[in-house]
C-alpha cells in the first residue's frame, strides 16, 4: 500500500473516520477492534497511554499510544463510534466501509493493519513485537503480514558480498 493513498483519504477523511484509519494504520487494529473500542480502555500505564484491545479469541493486548492518539480517544464518553442502537457500538462492517469509502476503494481496513504490521517489522526487525502488536499467537501468521522492504533486502544480500 502506497504511503501517499492512506495519507491522502486520512487527510481528505471527517474526524471520526480520521481516526479510524488512524487506529488501524497506527495500531494495527482490525475493523472490529477498532468498533469496538470503548473509553474506558484507554488507560494509563506507567509510561504514558495504553489501549486495552480485545481482539480475536478474546485475546486482550495491551497497546501504547501516542498522546494524540490517546487524547482523541478520550473525548468519548462511552464507545469511540456509538451506533445509533442504545449503548452499542457501529458494526465492523460498517467501520470498514466507512474507511473503504475514504479510500475510493483504493484499499481495505485489512490492508491498513497489513501496512502497520511492514512499518513496524521494518524499522525494527523484530517479529515477536509486530507478532504482540497484532494480537497473533503464532510468529508464522505474522511472517504472512510482512512485506520485507527492498532496502533490507538488499542489504541482507549485500552481507553475502
Amino acid at each position: 500500500m502506497a504511503e501517499a493513498a492512506w495519507r491522502a483519504a486520512r487527510d481528505a477523511a471527517d474526524v471520526r473516520v480520521r481516526l479510524m484509519i488512524d487506529l488501524g494504520a497506527q495500531l494495527g487494529l482490525r475493523r472490529a477492534e477498532i468498533a469496538a473500542v470503548h473509553r474506558k480502555d484507554v488507560v494509563g500505564d506507567g509510561n504514558g497511554w495504553a489501549l486495552i484491545v480485545r481482539g480475536k479469541g478474546r485475546r486482550e493486548r495491551t497497546l501504547p499510544l501516542t498522546d494524540d492518539l490517546a487524547t482523541r480517544l478520550l473525548r468519548a464518553s462511552g464507545w469511540v463510534f456509538p451506533s445509533t442502537q442504545p449503548d452499542s457500538h457501529l458494526t465492523p462492517d460498517r467501520v470498514g466501509r466507512l474507511m473503504q469509502l475514504a479510500s475510493h476503494g483504493e484499499w481495505s481496513a485489512h490492508q491498513l493493519r497489513h501496512r502497520f504490521a511492514s512499518t513496524v517489522y521494518n524499522a525494527t526487525g523484530d517479529l515477536l513485537s509486530t507478532q504482540q502488536l497484532l494480537g497473533h499467537s503464532k510468529p508464522e501468521t505474522t511472517q504472512g503480514y510482512v512485506r520485507v522492504a527492498d532496502n533490507r533486502l538488499r542489504a541482507a544480500a549485500a552481507t553475502a558480498a
